[in-house]
């Protein structure tokens, strides 16, 4: 049987023997997800990814000009970020799954 193990860039986790796969955002996790499950039919999925619910989706400073989120924000002024919902990956996994059997195990935080 086949095993994928998707980790976050950050991971220092090498493993081998599996299909190792990395994401550096939520929406890249998601595509990962749903690539995997629409064409492997896997058995059991594990989900232990503690994905943000909200992710940065725009900034200005206080005089409503927009920064890029990828510069150095001066901290002369304030700023107001705009925060746009994640999808509910695990949510959606079973309804995308090639295996519509596939059980799936997952937790949340609360």
């Amino acid at each position: 049987h086949a095993v994928a193990l998707l980790l976050s860039s950050t991971s220092k986790y090498e493993i081998e023997g599996v299909d190792l796969l990395r994401f550096t955002s939520c929406a890249d996790l998601d595509l990962l997800v749903q690539e995997k499950l629409k064409n492997n039919s896997y058995d059991v999925v594990i989900h232990a990814a503690a994905v943000s619910d909200f992710f940065v989706d725009s900034i200005e400073d206080d005089k409503g000009n927009r920064l890029d989120p990828n510069s150095k924000i001066p901290s002369d002024r304030g700023i107001r970020l705009t925060l746009k919902r994640n999808p509910k990956i695990v949510s959606r996994m079973k309804t995308i799954s090639k295996n519509q059997n596939m059980k799936l195990v997952s937790f949340k935080v609360t």
